[in-house]
């Protein structure tokens, strides 16, 4: 066969070309997506008499001890049930997840793949906590760096203040292997958060 006879083959309506019509990259394209826009949400109840700083996040920091070494304002590593008491182990913080996810696999998934939130959905029994902030960097063995810090109340609407609720869009909260991110809960109060999560792939 030579090659105009292989070319007019391949080119046919039976040809090579016709495995190329777009399908092949439309489906890899919405594999990559993976998580689009999707909700995952969680409870934490402050029993405490102390506002508690804690990483939603941990970064590349290995365990709460380094972490502190560094930031040493920040309390806890967000887990499942129970993640930090007083000395006397009278108090607690609890965390329960929203929708049958939970903590441990949220941390897993998102080292492997990284992700933002695009909107955090917040509500509280105390107002104080939309006066918070959340924190974000990516601390490096080389040097200490301050984090990002983004107010929620700069998103808090009239209308939302007086809901108990603030609804941040466009906060893009980075979650990654690499990246530390920190949130603040009120004495005595509890939290509902809810952020929408893209990966980005």
């Amino acid at each position: 066969m030579n090659f105009v006879e292989l070319y007019q083959r391949a080119m046919g309506p039976k040809g090579l070309s016709a495995n190329f019509d777009g399908q092949t990259q439309k489906q890899e394209k919405e594999m990559t997506k993976m998580i689009e826009n999707k909700a995952f949400g969680f409870v934490i109840k402050n029993d405490t008499a102390d506002d508690i700083s804690f990483a939603l996040m941990p970064g590349a920091l290995p365990n709460l001890s380094e972490i502190q070494k560094r930031y040493p304002h920040v309390k806890a590593i967000l887990k499942d049930g129970e993640f930090f008491t007083d000395e006397t182990k009278t108090k607690k913080v609890t965390c329960s997840c929203r929708n049958g996810s939970t903590v441990a696999f949220f941390h897993e998934y998102f080292k492997s793949i990284p992700g933002q939130a695009t909107t955090l959905d917040m509500t509280s029994t105390e107002k104080e906590n939309f006066y918070t902030e959340v924190e974000t960097g990516m601390p490096n063995p080389c040097v200490s760096e301050t984090l990002k810090r983004q107010a929620l109340s700069d998103y808090l609407g009239t209308q939302q203040f007086d809901q108990n609720r603030v609804i941040a869009k466009g906060i893009n909260i980075p979650l990654s292997a690499a990246h530390l991110v920190l949130l603040t809960i009120k004495a005595g109060s509890t939290v509902t958060y809810t952020f929408t999560v893209n990966t980005l792939y």
